[in-house]
């Protein structure tokens, strides 16, 4: 049941992202990345995951610029930053697990992909409407998903 759960979640996130995306132009950080978002099940995770798209956002923009990254080369640069933060918390939650909150410590998937893939897309469309989008449609896919199944 759970497993069913979970697809609906990520098509409804899907079915989210394109009509966001074709209502107002503006992109939400991929197409799967709502859905994830509205999979780790509260704002806290949803927010931290957005802050760490920023702190990916930060050092790929200095990369694309440096090294004219575009197209797969820069959403592969994306996801291996987010995959380097994910460790550099990782490594932090086992040397300080009283300070590290549990958000951060389980996000799964959804912990270097939307962070990377988030980026990659704000770095190409603009941080801020990457990141209202994201965070609307992630929302909207976490209501919807508890409408559905409660």
């Amino acid at each position: 049941m759970q497993d069913v759960k979970d697809l609906s979640v990520m098509a409804m996130g899907v079915a989210l992202s394109m009509w966001y995306h074709r209502r107002t132009g503006w992109p939400c950080g991929g197409l799967m990345s709502p859905g994830l978002m509205a999979l780790q099940g509260n704002p806290l995770s949803m927010l931290l995951l957005l802050g760490s798209s920023v702190l990916v956002f930060l050092p790929l923009r200095c990369l694309a610029l440096r090294f004219g990254l575009y197209g797969r080369e820069k959403v592969g640069t994306a996801l291996l930053l987010a995959l380097f933060l994910k460790g550099v918390v990782s490594a932090m939650a086992l040397r300080f697990p009283h300070l590290t909150p549990q958000a951060l410590i389980h996000p799964g998937w959804a912990g270097f992909v939307v962070p990377g893939i988030v980026a990659a897309e704000a770095d190409s469309h603009g941080l801020l409407p990457v990141m209202a989008g994201t965070a609307a449609v992630g929302a909207a896919t976490a209501f919807a998903a508890v409408l559905l199944w409660g």
